[in-house]
């Protein structure tokens, strides 16, 4: 099944199972579904311990492999720079002429010429005629017919026009404006043959000897004058003239008119000059010598190729050698040589890329310094100096060695779905507890209560060693907290505002939820794992809470902080059972996520998201989560804040509400800093608390109903991801990790499963009216 097939099939599921839409007095809810990673995913994945680990059969370049290649890429590169030299169109035009010289004056000799004076040569291969000369004049004259005229280019498409020339009478080419057209010729004056085999004869033999005799210039100016166009500028020309660009030009495409006009340009030597601004005809000599230098740029190229692909044959042969009994010639023939071959596999492909790199690289650092420091500092000058043929192989490689990595990608996916389970599930908002949650302004009551709690621990605090630890977390504490909301500065004052905040809000759960936080609160978290054994033995007292906060609070409230506290910690025992606490880390919280639309989250808010997430536009999941923390820690470590680490342990002050122990978004911090009680045994006792306790539920069976479906499908997803984790092969998660992250689940399996206990009590009694 796909992993899309599979992802609907959940979704199905957990409509089943939790209704999309839930009645709660007199307000409807929706149930949304947000897909986020499972466990393991969020194991692999935010820890980044992903590794590509792709199909082991594919042979991978290590370090050795990398050493080799580079240094053949700087052994290829210093060859290239003392054996090739710089390029350029001038040069490249006297070699190729150098060597017309020697090909007109050999074709001669063969053909009966007894001499070695050039001038003579091209005369005495002028006589070997074709139409196409009878056409100079409609063609461009002396300068250009050999371009414009078909006849006159060394290509199958010249062959072409020229035995059609010899049956039809009639040359073609192209006019000024590069528009094809026929210029018909006298058959007795054109050298159009009478029969048959003579006009083949003519239109090949002499075509091609033709162009040699036209190859080195004329006989007026011997290896100096008008050329022929390469396969390459003839080429160009012949499509310029196919009716696709005519059309364009009829159009007046102003880019199409230049290209036609920049061919011209090329072969008449207008387009490029030399240093001393002499014109370079860019014809069949200059694309002879363009080959051949470049050929010579390739040298150093081809032995940096031929260096890399013997290193790794001999390295891997010798490495099959070490490993096998082989004490006669026989027992190398029994070695599969697709073990050592240097082809098609990803490690040479690497390795070539590496090599390639180093010898470009080198190669482009000489000469931006020979350039920089020598007499001509142009553009042209350093292109000149760089090796054209290297960069190009360089480029293969590149390419090739996407194709290999795009390939280990697809595998990588393909396996993580497969051994890893990155098949996501639902994260369940709860809408039953929306009235619940925790409004900005709420928030900032709760805060300025545990700064109240801090502060009063601080003013009873005798231990001398101890008060200035406890002063310096604060200051950190409350200035982190400070820059991102107000705080009420005294205990009268939050009396106040938590007394007219119950007054303006709709409903009392607000209050239960707070308390439960406070009742939780634990002051002096470490902020990162270097300070832990700094504050670990910080002692912290809630006796102000107690004492005299909740006396003056239940003078203005009505609200029983004792009952509350005590069917709180009832929970918790019946739950617990044993008396055992499991921290939330990667493998909990299964999917609750307490939420509703314009406030934050209950039991487990994103509450850094919440409160910094629209100041990172553009960012979503983990990265915006990652990004708020950051922030709520100050900002990240490198810029002198908390970090990400340091703003969650910020957060996780607060217990469930404030600790982010939902979606394994802080799951690595959450287990470090045990302390925070970000845990399912304390997530499970919350939600039974306000479902027994909090009064003025009109559908308090409804509520009760929803959670415990909710709680079905934790657990339904909470055991297919750990046997998924159990399954998964232990070079994708290490057994240490594995085993720590299995007894997480398991514990909180056991908690859900008690919950959903005391859910189905909670409905029998409601049922009864004892609740």
């Amino acid at each position: 099944m796909k992993p899309d097939d599979v992802r609907q099939t959940r979704l199905k599921k957990a409509e089943q199972i939790a209704p999309p839409l839930l009645d709660l007095d007199g307000q409807q809810y929706s149930t949304s579904y947000q897909f986020e990673p499972n466990p393991v995913e969020r194991l692999l994945g935010e820890s980044e311990t992903v590794r590509a680990d792709f199909d082991s059969k594919t042979t991978k370049a290590d370090r050795l492999d990398y050493e080799l290649a580079a240094a053949c890429g700087l052994l290829s590169s210093i060859l290239d720079i003392f054996w090739t030299k710089d390029f350029s169109l001038s040069m490249a035009h006297q070699v190729g002429t150098d060597d017309a010289n020697k090909i007109v004056m050999k074709f001669a000799q063969r053909l009966g010429f007894h001499g070695d004076d050039l001038t003579k040569a091209i005369r005495f291969l002028e006589r070997y005629k074709m139409p196409g000369d009878k056409a100079t004049a409609a063609m461009g004259g002396g300068l250009q017919h050999h371009l414009r005229d078909f006849t006159h280019h060394p290509t199958l498409v010249g062959l072409f026009f020229s035995i059609l020339a010899q049956f039809t009478g009639v040359v073609y080419g192209t006019d000024t404006d590069g528009n094809a057209f026929g210029e018909r010729i006298d058959p007795a004056e054109g050298f159009v043959g009478q029969d048959f085999v003579q006009k083949i004869s003519l239109g090949t033999l002499h075509w091609f000897l033709h162009l040699i005799s036209d190859f080195d210039g004329s006989s007026n100016n011997a290896g100096k004058g008008t050329g022929i166009p390469g396969p390459i500028l003839a080429s160009l020309k012949e499509l310029s003239a196919l009716p696709f660009f005519v059309n364009l030009r009829k159009h007046d495409n102003a880019e199409t008119k230049a290209f036609t006009v920049w061919l011209s340009k090329l072969f008449n030597g207008t387009a490029f000059k030399d240093s001393d601004g002499r014109p370079i005809r860019f014809d069949l000599r200059t694309e002879m010598g363009t080959t051949k230098l470049l050929l010579k740029q390739a040298g150093p190229v081809v032995l940096n190729e031929v260096l890399v692909r013997v290193a790794y044959s001999v390295r891997r042969l010798l490495t099959i050698i070490k490993e096998l009994p082989v004490s006669e010639m026989k027992d190398l023939m029994q070695i599969n040589p697709q073990t050592f071959l240097p082809f098609n596999n990803r490690a040479i492909s690497r390795m070539l890329v590496v090599a390639t790199g180093v010898f470009s690289a080198v190669d482009i650092g000489q000469a931006a310094i020979a350039t920089r420091f020598g007499k001509q500092t142009s553009v042209k000058t350093f292109i000149a100096k760089v090796n054209i043929v290297g960069l190009g192989r360089f480029a293969v490689a590149v390419v090739r060695d996407y194709e290999y990595l795009h390939q280990d990608i697809q595998e990588m996916y393909t396996k993580y779905q497969e051994h890893v389970s990155v098949i996501h599930r639902p994260y369940i908002q709860v809408p039953i507890l929306a009235q619940a949650s925790l409004s900005a302004r709420q928030q900032e009551l709760l805060l300025s209560l545990e700064a109240q709690l801090i502060q009063a621990d601080i003013l009873t605090t005798n231990q001398t060693k101890q008060l200035p630890l406890k002063q310096e977390w604060y200051q950190t504490w409350h200035n982190a907290i400070a820059a991102r909301m107000t705080l009420t500065a005294s205990a009268e004052a939050l009396l106040d505002d938590f007394q007219e905040e119950w007054h303006q809000s709709s409903s009392p759960t607000w209050l239960y939820a707070l308390l439960m936080e406070a009742h939780d609160f634990k002051g002096y978290v470490p902020f990162s794992k270097e300070n832990v054994k700094k504050y670990r033995g910080l002692h912290y007292s809630t006796k102000w809470l107690t004492a005299e906060f909740i006396p003056q609070l239940e003078a203005r409230i009505p609200v029983n902080y004792e009952r509350l506290i005590k069917t709180y910690e009832r929970e918790r025992h019946i739950l617990n059972n044993r008396g055992k606490t499991v921290a939330v880390g990667a493998a909990v919280t299964a999917g609750l996520t307490v939420a509703t639309a314009g406030t934050a989250y209950l039991f487990a808010p994103v509450i850094a998201t919440a409160m910094l997430g629209s100041s990172f536009a553009g960012l979503s999941g983990v990265a915006l989560t990652n990004a708020s923390l950051a922030a709520f820690g100050g900002g990240s470590l490198a810029t002198g804040g908390l970090g990400m680490a340091g703003g969650a342990a910020l957060l996780a002050t607060g217990g469930g509400a404030i600790g982010l122990a939902s979606g394994g978004l802080m799951s690595a911090t959450s287990l470090v800093f045990s302390d925070a009680r970000t845990d399912t045994l304390g997530l499970m006792a919350r939600l039974l608390t306000i479902l027994s306790t909090v009064p003025d539920f009109e559908d308090r069976q409804g509520a009760i109903e929803q959670t415990d479906k909710n709680v079905l499908l934790m657990i339904e997803r909470l055991e297919h991801d750990t046997t998924m984790l159990h399954e998964a092969p232990t070079d994708e998660i290490p057994v240490k990790e594995r085993k720590q992250q299995e007894k997480i689940s398991g514990r909180s399996l056991i908690y859900l499963r008690r919950a959903h206990a005391e859910l189905n009590k909670m409905q029998s009694k409601k049922s009864k009216g004892d609740l």
